[in-house]
């Protein structure tokens, strides 16, 4: 069921950039002059799209990180959890199961569920969307950059720029 409702998490997290990006590109066919990627989509004062890099962070310090080899870096798309055991052991589809006695014979060996299954066609649909998540990490960067730069700075002693 956790496995289920894991893909299920990242097939919803995948649909909302896809939505953003949908979104963005029927606002920017209306404003023809605009050169840059669009609007935030701003979700309880909080760019969404900045917010979803952080979202699942929580997953590597939760009980759940005793089944699945989640990541505390960014990864709104549960990637690292679906990278193939690192361990020289090829996984079984008896892996994917969480049962008692797979869980004892995992904390036995030190070993997590192998993997959360990935299927091939989601992979370039991941690629896009880290893609539109990056882009939108750089454009805020680069904005807040040019404002720092902009910004007169005033003179403590002269109270001035």
């Amino acid at each position: 069921e956790l496995v289920d409702i894991l893909l299920h998490l990242r097939s919803c997290s995948l649909e909302v950039v896809e939505g953003i990006v949908r979104w963005r590109h029927s606002v920017r066919q209306a404003d023809a002059d605009a050169k840059h990627a669009g609007p935030a989509w701003v979700e309880k004062g909080d760019n969404y799209l900045m917010r979803m890099k952080s979202d699942m962070s929580w997953l590597a310090d939760s009980a759940f990180s005793e089944l699945l080899d989640f990541s505390p870096k960014s990864d709104p798309f549960l990637v690292h959890p679906s990278a193939p055991s690192t361990q020289g052991r090829t996984r079984e589809a008896d892996d994917f199961r969480i049962t008692p006695t797979n869980l004892k014979s995992r904390k036995r060996r030190g070993t997590k569920l192998a993997a959360l299954p990935m299927k091939k066609d989601l992979l370039l649909r991941i690629h896009a969307a880290e893609m539109v998540i990056l882009e939108e990490s750089v454009h805020l960067h680069m904005v807040a950059e040019k404002e720092r730069v902009l910004t007169p700075r005033l003179s403590p002693s002269k109270g001035r720029p």
